[in-house]
């Protein structure tokens, strides 16, 4: 499988500026356990993302890229639960192969999640 040939799934969570309940109930649902498995996942806040972004060229989405080679970008309803993921077109996927060495370098770890709860709400 995957792991077996050192694959690593990546995720990164866009957080909103005040966290929702479903925010809370995926990280103690579905993080903590997804990172105990070895998935990479870091947490970068808006303000943080459109710092980042000064030419607004970036994807403003969250997504699991799986080797450099398949996308999913993880579809929300306006109140922040997810209902879907949707696999990415090539033109997009090379986007998101090129924002994402930049997100992960720049967002934090999981263990952020707690000091995000903590100042926002």
């Amino acid at each position: 499988g995957a792991r077996q040939r050192g694959a690593v799934v990546h995720r990164v969570r866009l957080l909103p500026a005040v966290p929702n309940d479903y925010i809370r109930f995926e990280y103690h649902w579905g993080y903590l356990q997804n990172a105990r498995l070895g998935e990479v996942i870091r947490l970068i806040t808006e303000e943080e993302f459109a710092r980042l972004d000064r030419d607004g060229a970036a994807v403003r989405a969250d997504y699991w890229l799986f080797d450099d080679h398949t996308a999913y970008l993880m579809l929300y309803t306006p109140d922040g639960v997810f209902t879907q993921p949707r696999k990415a077109n090539l033109t997009l996927l090379k986007k998101l192969v090129r924002d994402a060495k930049t997100l992960l370098a720049a967002a934090h770890e999981l263990s952020y999640f707690q000091v995000y709860l903590e100042t926002t709400g």
